[in-house]
């Protein structure tokens, strides 16, 4: 199954405030839309791909069969999770790390050598990332001469990011042959990008897209002694939510 994914963001215009009024200092850091600090975030989304199996063939029993695993299918489902993370502003550069860990229902299946049934689900998926993003905006969000109480906040518009780092799954796969099957935690490397909202008070919302490739991994033995390798990846698209954590303090902090 072949999908494209589009993935843009427009600025969001912000009203200009009135100028015949001073914002307080409290006011102007609500209106900066700081970013720097810890939070914890919720999402869900769905996950396509494909996932390939292979032995290296069944020499040690049955000498005439090449190969009983061979197989080339799609995978398909939905990821569930939630994670955490620590963001830095400078600017309108915000430069973060984040680990999540969702639970997933992607899976798929064919008919692999002499008409067995084999298959393969990711159960779980969790990523350990770097990211880094740019603020789109950046005009005053008043007229009028700052202060020192009250400096003139920055409207910023969404942030947009580029992410990547280190990816783990629990990845379950089988063979009906014999039957044999079994489960592992396979690691690898993901990449991606998204589009990041302020929301009202401490909270955010993103849309973000992963490219998961968890390479070729040992699985489980057909038989004793000849192993059955995966070879899997996905396309991950997700909507997610976060709460910040002390954002007012950490951007006293920075002043």
């Amino acid at each position: 199954m072949n999908k494209t994914l589009w993935l843009g963001a427009m600025a969001v215009p912000v009203a200009a405030m009135a100028s015949v009024a001073q914002p307080s200092a409290a006011v102007a850091q609500v209106s900066s839309g700081n970013w720097s600090g810890a939070y914890v975030t919720g999402s869900a989304g769905g996950a396509w791909g494909s996932s390939s199996q292979k032995d290296n063939g069944v020499v040690t029993s049955i000498p005439s069969i090449p190969s009983i695993g061979d197989g080339h299918y799609n995978i398909s489902g939905p990821a569930v999770g939630g994670g955490f993370g620590f963001n830095w502003q400078s600017g309108q550069w915000v430069t973060g790390i984040e680990t999540d860990l969702s639970w997933a229902d992607v899976k798929g299946d064919t008919t692999c050598g002499l008409g067995t049934n084999c298959g393969t689900k990711v159960e779980a998926l969790g990523t350990v990332r770097a990211r880094l993003g740019w603020l789109l905006g950046g005009a005053p969000a008043y007229s009028g001469m700052p202060t020192k109480a009250a400096p003139p906040p920055i409207s910023y518009g969404p942030l947009l990011y580029v992410t990547g780092g280190f990816a783990y799954a629990d990845v379950h796969a089988w063979d009906n042959f014999f039957p044999a099957s079994g489960s592992k935690w396979l690691t690898g490397w993901t990449v991606g990008g998204g589009v990041e909202w302020k929301l009202t008070g401490n909270w955010t919302a993103k849309l973000e897209y992963l490219f998961v490739d968890l390479s070729r991994k040992h699985v489980f033995d057909i038989v004793p002694g000849t192993p059955e390798f995966i070879d899997a990846n996905m396309h991950v698209v997700r909507f997610g939510v976060s709460y910040q954590f002390d954002s007012m303090a950490w951007g006293n902090a920075r002043r």
